[in-house]
């Protein structure tokens, strides 16, 4: 069998627990959930336009949060009759990839954030030393056309979106990503900024912002996966990260 290229944009679970075959039995999860479980997808709709309709219904109810793009592309998808399948907006590959790796994309990004057999991503994977070891990249930032909103992961506090970014543009000043965990190899002017901008958040320390500031979860993300079952939970959407994935299978 030939293995194709993946890359992916999305909000994800890093730390996933899995068994050592690659099961979820991480209780932020339900492996049960729609988009994990195609016999419950069938169970439950006779088709993805039912599917696509019942979602857009769930979108203008009460359960769910102010949609950002999903209603509009929900219509189009529907107008014109294009391919789509709700268990392509997740992503979990245990055996070519990452296990403790989930990610969610929204359905409103499915075409520009999903993508395979790509040419160029051929061209420049073939210039790696193992082109087939699958990368991730957690972002400080979440990704356009989302907000810029940041919160504490751990009290779901919403900050300043300014002294937010502020803190994110010290962070990407660093050239060697490696130093920011050893304050020590900072330069001077470096470590000024990160502790400054931390201060303007109430944070005493960049070392802790790095680990407490983090970006909201679109509410189209928030609500499929609320829609699907996948996550059971809203605290735990604090736990996930914009996350770039290359993987092949």
């Amino acid at each position: 069998m030939s293995m194709r290229i993946h890359k992916a944009l999305g909000y994800a679970f890093t730390d996933l627990e899995t068994s050592v075959d690659g099961e979820i039995i991480d209780k932020r999860i339900n492996p049960d959930s729609i988009l994990l479980n195609e016999e419950a997808f069938d169970d439950r709709f006779t088709s993805t336009k039912e599917a696509l309709l019942d979602y857009q219904n769930f979108l203008t109810s009460s359960r769910a949060v102010r949609p950002d793009m999903d209603i509009t592309i929900l219509r189009n998808i529907q107008n014109h009759g294009e391919y789509f399948s709700f268990p392509s907006t997740v992503t979990h590959e245990p055996e070519f990839a990452f296990p403790e790796v989930l990610m969610v994309t929204p359905v409103s990004c499915y075409k520009e954030w999903l993508r395979k057999d790509d040419a160029i991503d051929y061209v420049e994977a073939s210039l790696l030393p193992d082109p087939s070891t699958p990368l991730k990249n957690i972002h400080w930032s979440g990704f356009y056309p989302f907000s810029t909103g940041y919160i504490n992961r751990e009290t779901g506090e919403e900050y300043n979106s300014y002294d937010a970014l502020d803190f994110i543009r010290a962070l990407n000043s660093v050239q060697d990503k490696s130093f920011l965990t050893d304050w020590r190899s900072l330069p001077t002017d470096r470590y000024d900024a990160l502790m400054y901008a931390s201060g303007k958040l109430g944070i005493d320390n960049y070392l802790t912002a790095m680990e407490v500031v983090v970006p909201e979860v679109p509410n189209d993300v928030i609500n499929l996966a609320t829609w699907s079952e996948l996550v059971p939970n809203d605290r735990y959407f604090r736990d996930m990260r914009p996350v770039s994935y290359t993987y092949w299978s």
